[in-house]
């Protein structure tokens, strides 16, 4: 078993699961199994499960491709949030993903176990899976590319025959990178913005394994995933797993397709979206405001980087020449940075800050959200919670152009 699955297929996993849903899970793979019989399942129980201990948790090659691919998606959702992820799309799609508890079940029946339930609707629903995992991937891509359009309160198009173009032009799109053909998917409305989840190949891998007590290389080609949050009002594209190199293509591609405004995320503007002037401004007095979010209850400063630039004749333009980063968890790294020969905001120039969000909470455990801001284009955080609040953070401490400096910038250049 790769160690990556250990947690979830653990012994407890394997004393209280559903036999006849591993059986399930296993004829899935029937013709690539090696070293376990289906039929064993359909024997003893204590040994059954002996066995099925002893496969599950044995050397990693002979497990096929498919059965590890399987087991993560599972895994992923087989936990308190995926639960409650799977629920709030079975009760979107009216879908009944378990029977009413018998009497003698009690109050705590394992068919209601997070794992438990994670592999039955990965084997019997689907739909209600498939979706849940798609709003999983949407949380946890963090660090987005961004682009502004040309303008705001643009409707994309979510017909079935317009996301099935798209789709195509994607699967090719992917498959001029050596990921394959294969492509699903997904878009989800939330209100005036829509989210567009798509799963695809990943470049193929190759893996040595033993078999007949003989080497050989295997290549396989995992499931990977990317993201595409467009907000209607603001004009906004988030791209999430796809490189920056080729985020621009995937942009003008969404816009042709369902826009029908082709270059609409490639005006002189598109990328210049945030701004450290404010921070270099201030200098190391600088702090973050937050009075009017009564949620928020401290804003830490904790690294900061500045570049020093140089010209450089030989190339004709400028080039970095050195470095320096600070980082604090009591929050005052700038004192510390704008200490330099030069001062920032001339041949230095603050290019990176990293800071710490914490929100009141009555639990124990601290509610907080790390957010790395790098001008022009680039933000990083946990977006699965308090999104709008960290936008709103930093629009209101001056670190975002709105509409009309961005038109300012684009008339100078």
């Amino acid at each position: 078993m790769p160690a990556s699955l250990k947690k979830f297929v653990n012994p407890k996993f394997i004393r209280t699961v559903d036999l006849a849903l591993i059986r399930t899970l296993l004829q899935r793979h029937d013709g690539a199994l090696k070293g376990f019989d289906l039929a064993t399942l359909d024997g003893d129980e204590a040994r059954a499960r002996e066995r099925l201990h002893a496969y599950l948790l044995g050397a990693t090659e002979q497990f096929p491709e498919g059965l590890i691919a399987d087991l993560h998606q599972i895994a992923d959702l087989g936990c308190k949030a995926g639960l409650e992820l799977i629920l709030t799309h079975a009760r979107r799609l009216g879908v009944q993903i378990l029977e009413p508890a018998e009497p003698d079940q009690g109050d705590a029946p394992k068919a209601h176990d997070p794992k438990h339930v994670a592999l039955r609707v990965f084997l019997f629903h689907r739909a209600v899976f498939d979706a849940a995992y798609d709003f999983q991937v949407l949380k946890t891509k963090t660090s987005l590319i961004e682009f502004a359009g040309l303008s705001e309160g643009v409707a994309a198009k979510t017909d079935i025959s317009d996301i099935e173009r798209f789709r195509e032009a994607v699967s090719v799109f992917f498959e001029a990178d050596m990921r394959g053909r294969y492509c699903r998917l997904a878009c989800y409305e939330d209100g005036r913005d829509i989210n567009i989840v798509i799963a695809h190949g990943a470049v193929v891998s190759s893996l040595p394994v033993i078999e007949a007590n003989a080497e050989r290389v295997i290549s396989m080609r995992a499931v990977t995933h990317a993201v595409l949050r467009y907000e209607k009002d603001s004009g906004m594209l988030r791209l999430g797993g796809i490189s920056r190199t080729r985020a621009p293509d995937m942009a003008d591609m969404f816009a042709g397709h369902l826009l029908d405004l082709p270059g609409f995320f490639a005006g002189p503007d598109a990328r210049h979206l945030y701004s450290l002037d404010a921070v270099e401004q201030a200098g190391p007095g600088f702090a973050m405001t937050h009075a009017h979010d009564p949620a928020i209850e401290a804003v830490l400063i904790t690294t900061a980087t500045a570049e020093l630039w140089e010209w450089d004749a030989s190339s004709g333009g400028r080039k970095r020449v050195r470095t320096r980063s600070e980082k604090s968890s009591s929050g005052n790294v700038l004192a510390n940075l704008f200490d330099v020969p030069t001062p920032l905001g001339g041949a230095w120039r603050l290019c990176e800050v990293g800071f710490e969000v914490v929100f009141k909470s009555t639990g124990k455990r601290r509610d907080s959200v790390s957010v790395t801001l790098r001008p022009p284009a680039i933000l990083r955080f946990r977006r699965s919670s308090h999104e709008d609040r960290i936008i709103t953070l930093l629009q209101r401490n001056g670190l975002v152009h709105d509409r009309d400096d961005l038109r300012v910038i684009a008339a100078a250049e």
